[in-house]
């Protein structure tokens, strides 16, 4: 009760960082957080304040860091369902330092919302291919631990595949393709320019406003690529699903999809890297008959490649939950009903259309075992003659 008394203080006098008071509040808390660990029945008392106490560090925009991060050290002593909200707000922070301290954190609860889900799931998403195959191995570990984390992963692991699939594809496509890996770099080089334009303008108005707007205008412009002469009903059509539609949240995750994060970044750059140098190579290579008289060999493989560049876990983890969701919510079927009713009509018609094939096929081998029969004799007596 001293510990909390001495937090308290700090919470209800708002007390300056410089203050000696705040000091001693951080090392009560840190006290709280050792000492308590296993004896959490003794917090009873204060324990529901506690977690009110570390959120609202958590929910402050401009708070300290160092703070906010033994805010979520301090976590472990909360009930189950306040770690989990005070973890998806420390991981909405977006701080790489407090997203680590909050997955070792959570990793014992025995459940996670879905909230939380979400969160972890988007954090590692954001991870490029480096930091992946840094941290790859402490986190399979940390959800192995408790069953609530087996999507996450399942997410993990498919991430991992990816990365892996990646590496073969851009490989087969570097040694078939010399030119790509320039093209790449120079692409990645202008993406890492356009996202310094985006901070610097973050700096200078709202973060809350460019992030809405910069989504906006990322899908309106990936609408554009698709149709040069897009309508004005395109534009009314895209703003309607982005506001009122009730298909907004489905909006939310297409937009999720091709905004650009790491990989998002990665497949773009690599993708346009080789639709860009391939008739540049082609043209290079008809020159010499023994090198297109190669190219005409490897060209199923350099496309094969260019497959492999894509994110396979976008397949299980975005868009096969998007189309169960849009035949759920607008045709009001079940996905899996859908396609189970869709192979039985498929199986139906393939047996209705080669019903017939059976009796042909019986027939047919009869015909041709007379036939054959009636050939061998002619054979054998022509030799004889």
């Amino acid at each position: 009760n001293y510990c909390w008394t001495e937090i308290r203080e700090v919470i209800d006098n708002d007390v300056d960082m410089r203050d000696p008071q705040f000091l001693r509040m951080i090392h009560c808390l840190r006290f709280i957080r050792e000492a308590f660990r296993a004896r959490v029945d003794c917090l009873e008392d204060f324990r529901r304040d506690l977690a009110d106490f570390i959120i609202n560090i958590l929910q402050q925009e401009n708070q300290n860091i160092l703070l906010q991060k033994i805010a979520v050290e301090a976590v472990g002593v909360l009930r189950d369902e306040d770690i989990d909200v005070a973890i998806t707000q420390a991981i909405a922070i977006g701080d790489p330092w407090i997203n680590e301290t909050a997955l070792r954190a959570c990793r014992h609860l025995p459940r996670i919302s879905d909230d939380l889900r979400k969160a972890i799931i988007d954090y590692i998403d954001s991870f490029g291919f480096r930091v992946l195959f840094q941290k790859k191995d402490d986190l399979l570990f940390s959800f192995k631990l408790s069953d609530g984390f087996n999507e996450v992963r399942r997410f993990l692991q498919w991430r991992i595949m990816d990365a892996y699939t990646f590496v073969i594809g851009f490989t087969i496509c570097f040694v078939i393709n010399p030119l790509s890996p320039f093209m790449t770099i120079l692409l990645i080089f202008t993406f890492y320019l356009w996202f310094k334009v985006t901070f610097y303008l973050s700096i200078k108005f709202s973060w809350e406003f460019i992030n809405i707007g910069f989504k906006k205008l990322y899908l309106y412009l990936l609408i554009k690529l698709i149709s040069e002469n897009i309508n004005i009903k395109i534009k009314k059509l895209y703003f309607y699903l982005l506001t009122k539609s009730p298909l907004k949240n489905k909006t939310i995750t297409v937009i999720k999809i091709s905004l650009p994060t790491a990989r998002a970044i990665l497949v773009n750059t690599t993708i346009a890297a080789q639709m860009l140098t391939i008739p540049a190579y082609i043209s290079i290579t008809s020159e010499n008959i023994y090198y297109y008289s190669l190219w005409t060999y490897l060209e199923p493989l350099y496309y094969f490649g260019i497959l492999l560049l894509f994110p396979i876990y976008y397949i299980p983890f975005y868009f096969v939950p998007l189309t169960k969701d849009i035949f759920q919510r607008v045709l009001d079927i079940n996905f899996f009903i859908f396609i189970k009713k869709v192979t039985q009509v498929i199986y139906k018609t393939i047996i209705k259309l080669l019903l017939p094939l059976p009796f042909l096929v019986i027939v047919g081998t009869i015909i041709f075992i007379v036939a054959l029969y009636y050939l061998l004799n002619f054979v054998q007596k022509y030799e004889k003659y």
